[in-house]
């Protein structure tokens, strides 16, 4: 669908053209008041998706990342506004979507970009997990993880520091047991978890 504004006093409603898929994780507010959002029509989580910044008074959109590059999700800026926290797998196209959805949505890991200069960096390379909903702590300090083991088919929580380092287990096991192909590959993390960061 398309995502659109309206001015909280008064006002035309603008749209984007660009449709997106609304899931709440999808969509991250910087301090600077600018929008992080994924992008790409379809269903499928894990094709034809990327990420741009969108300034709300003009609706201008910045690509980040094209759908060409990763299949980026779950967006979230830093405290600062000065980095983004991202889950991303392959590129996949549509012809190819089903024949290789467990295998694209398994590579999923966290990945750190830079607004500013758009150079990302991958944080968490284990080919056991697919990792997804990044979270900052207050600080900026650490981010908080989802890490699903496509092995053993169980769910859990990880904190890293912001640079990827010092990886802990800090959940072992999310119960109950999300579905790793719901939504076409869309999991509810925050259905399992609150985190209180004063």
């Amino acid at each position: 669908m398309p995502l659109c504004w309206i001015p909280a006093e008064r006002g035309p409603l603008r749209c984007l053209e660009q449709k997106v898929l609304l899931y709440p994780d999808w969509l991250a507010w910087s301090p600077k008041g600018l929008l992080a959002l994924i992008v790409g029509e379809g269903r499928e989580t894990w094709v034809n998706k990327g990420l741009a910044l969108v300034e709300p008074e003009t609706l201008s959109l910045q690509w980040l990342i094209s759908p060409t590059e990763q299949a980026p999700i779950q967006p979230v800026f830093s405290p600062d506004g000065g980095s983004i926290a991202y889950s991303a797998g392959p590129p996949t196209s549509l012809a190819a979507a089903y024949a290789q959805r467990e295998s694209a949505l398994a590579q999923r890991r966290i990945w750190l970009l830079s607004p500013g200069t758009g150079q990302r960096r991958m944080l968490t390379q284990d080919d056991r997990f697919r990792d997804e909903r990044p979270l900052y702590d207050a600080t900026g300090t650490y981010i908080l993880f989802a890490r699903w083991d496509v092995r053993s088919n169980r769910a859990s929580l990880w904190l890293m520091r912001a640079d990827g380092g010092a990886m802990r287990q800090v959940v072992s096991e999310l119960t109950p047991l999300p579905d790793p192909l719901s939504n076409y590959g869309h999991m509810d993390w925050s259905t399992l978890w609150a985190w209180w960061r004063p």
